[in-house]
């Protein structure tokens, strides 16, 4: 343990060290494990479908059910899953002994399969016992594959019954997890059509006790793919949500910093020990773990931050408290902020911190100007990020660099016909052809606008004007009166 209170300086170091340069596809690890408490509902067996926005977790929680080290730390919460298998059956990463992938799927598709097919002869794959009565190898093509299981429903359906009594008998569990669904088609209709089937097929498993389908999707996806098909209403009863309050968030920072390699790690977990005057973490093997109290504490969380960034996003308090100030400037427009967001301004705030204030003139490791930055760095973060969910989205955003917002609708559609003075189709005729293009495209600019403040890349005020957050606004180099400049 140190024995003096340690310098900015050294704290900034100890930052950059425990958060390193957060990756959009980082797998989950024992360190990196954190679970807020709206996020148990979603790792429960009974829970089929779970909805979250970019970078809420989606792809971490399948890295980590998948894993059985990490999985079974879970289980101290979900016992079940102490007896659980856990399948992937799709991801962002290829197997296509597995299931399909985009281009398999699109040609599956064209010779006639229903999605619906496809994913049943999925699950058969992933569950079918030893010796099974559908019989094929994981080589053969999903042609072949996906026939047998189509025209052989009776044995389709005793093969996953002899599954349930088998892990039934052996007091186990399957869980079959399905991820990035927007990756199986660049086409809107066969898209919701596959997601729709994936749900479908959920409902299908849905009678055995021992065979569990989870399911991520992203809001837009749900919105579409939940309606038109019978019983949509028992499935959406088992439906979770992966939401971070502002509590879960600085719980997950401290995590990571408490967990910083080395002497860093120690530096860290004295300085919060200092700050709270209590056992706020514990060690668990080789991880050491906020108090179930603290996690859940506004007061003992914003003393944490306070220790670290002060009390004032400037020379005085009128300019906002850094506790509160960083989470809402980068929420996206539906108020959402995502851990990654976070840990990436916070990295940024570390790192300019120590460039330009490493002779000790300011008390606090991090700098309210260097926070600023940080969350630049952010937003030019999730730019890139929406780029690759959304390609269609950076050409016609970029149409308001240099405008101040909030504008009225008439001063956002002249911006964008003054960039892309053939229309929407045309600004986006080359993206469309490999990804999804704007849902609403067909209604012109007003339906881009939509389909703009549908994703949370706009907001409208009360007053009918269009703005947009802060998290997007600076990467798209935006300007608005007393906001967070973009970078020169």
């Amino acid at each position: 343990m140190t024995t003096s209170t340690p310098a900015p300086q050294q704290i900034r170091l100890a930052m950059l060290e425990a958060l390193g340069e957060v990756q959009s596809d980082e797998p989950a690890t024992e360190a990196t494990l954190y679970t807020p408490q709206s996020h148990h509902r979603a790792l429960r067996l009974d829970a089929s479908l779970v909805v979250g926005g970019r970078g809420t977790g989606k792809t971490f929680w399948t890295s980590a059910l998948r894993d059985e080290n990490l999985r079974h730390r879970l289980g101290t919460a979900h016992q079940e899953l102490d007896v659980t298998d856990v399948r992937v059956g799709h991801a962002e990463q290829s197997n296509i002994d597995a299931y399909p992938d985009a281009g398999t799927f699109a040609k599956l598709l064209d010779e006639g399969f229903a999605p619906y097919d496809v994913w049943r002869a999925v699950v058969h794959g992933l569950v079918a016992p030893e010796p099974a009565r559908l019989q094929y190898s994981r080589e053969e093509p999903w042609e072949t594959r996906v026939e047998l299981v189509r025209s052989s429903p009776e044995d389709l359906a005793r093969d996953l019954e002899s599954a349930e009594r088998a892990r039934a008998s052996a007091g186990r569990h399957a869980l079959l997890v399905f991820d990035a669904l927007d990756r199986t088609s660049s086409n809107w209709d066969r898209a919701d059509e596959i997601a729709r089937d994936l749900l479908r097929t959920a409902l299908w498993l849905r009678p055995f006790r021992n065979l569990h389908i989870k399911v991520f999707l992203r809001e837009d996806q749900y919105q579409r793919a939940i309606h038109d098909f019978a019983d949509a209403s028992k499935l959406k009863a088992t439906e979770a949500k992966l939401v971070w309050g502002r509590e879960d968030l600085y719980g997950l920072l401290w995590q990571r910093l408490i967990n910083a390699p080395g002497t860093h790690g120690e530096l860290l977990r004295d300085l919060g020990a200092r700050t709270l005057d209590a056992d706020a973490f514990s060690a668990s093997g080789s991880v050491w773990l906020l108090s179930e109290s603290l996690r859940s504490s506004d007061k003992q969380l914003r003393k944490l931050v306070a220790v670290l960034a002060g009390s004032k996003m400037g020379t005085d308090h009128r300019r906002g408290n850094p506790y509160t100030w960083i989470i809402s400037h980068l929420a996206d427009g539906k108020g959402e902020t995502s851990p990654r967001s976070l840990l990436t301004a916070m990295h940024k705030a570390a790192e300019d911190s120590s460039q330009r204030y490493a002779d000790g003139s300011f008390p606090y490791a991090l700098h309210y100007e260097s926070i600023k930055r940080g969350i630049g760095a952010a937003s030019r973060g999730r730019v890139s990020e929406l780029s690759e969910d959304y390609p269609w989205v950076t050409p016609i955003a970029r149409s308001l660099s240099g405008s101040t917002v909030p504008l009225d609708e008439i001063s956002v559609i002249e911006a964008f016909s003054i960039a892309h003075p053939a229309g929407p189709d045309e600004a986006i005729k080359d993206i469309s052809r490999s990804s999804l293009p704007p849902e609403h495209v067909s209604h012109g600019w007003p339906g881009i606008i939509e389909d703009l403040l549908r994703i949370g890349v706009l907001t409208r005020r009360t007053d009918a004007r269009i703005d947009m957050p802060d998290l997007y606004r600076i990467g798209y180099e935006v300007k608005r009166k007393g906001g967070v400049a973009p970078p020169r």
